[in-house]
């Protein structure tokens, strides 16, 4: 998102970005979420569900431009701080907490 800033925000805020970031995010959550559950038995429960649409819903460009213009916190560690986030959040992912 960093190398190609004005372009990710025009794609965020415009309206024809926004209409073509609609389909896209959809192939994209569940191709998040197959990854991520990739080997591992999975039993779809409202809960596992939600988790999982948490997770995937902080791989996208508003998290960045949020991040970004909120914190000031920009380049690699923006993405540091997100992956850090998801190794978390999909580590714990099982928990029945």
């Amino acid at each position: 998102f960093e190398l190609n800033k004005n372009l990710t925000m025009a794609y965020i805020f415009s309206p024809f970005g926004q209409q073509a970031r609609a389909p896209f995010r959809k192939k994209m959550n569940q191709l998040v979420i197959s990854k991520i559950m990739a080997g591992r038995k999975y039993t779809k429960t409202p809960t596992m569900d939600a988790r999982l649409a948490v997770i995937a819903s902080l791989i996208n460009a508003k998290i960045w431009y949020d991040i970004r213009t909120d914190f000031g916190i920009q380049g690699a560690e923006s993405g540091k701080a997100i992956a850090w986030a998801l190794s978390l959040m999909i580590s714990h992912l099982e928990d029945t907490k």
